[in-house]
């Protein structure tokens, strides 16, 4: 459950939610448009979130490194 909180912060910028899927490892990524899609651990959800965005995320953009602050 941490590690969803943890991602979601970062994750957030982007117009995305993780979470546990509630059947088994790994997460259920929601999009903004309200697409879901069950995957199978956190290099997947990185894959997904790039092909839904139509491009990586950089982990030098504001949005990834404001959410990223211990703080924020």
């Amino acid at each position: 459950m941490r590690r969803a909180q943890i991602l979601n912060r970062l994750l957030n910028g982007y117009g995305f939610k993780a979470r546990p899927p509630g059947h088994g490892p790994g997460f259920a990524l929601s999009s903004f448009s309200g697409r879901t899609t069950l995957l199978p651990d956190l290099e997947a959800v990185w894959q997904e979130a790039a092909q839904q965005l139509g491009h990586p995320i950089d982990p030098l953009d504001p949005r990834f490194t404001t959410a990223a602050e211990p703080n924020s």
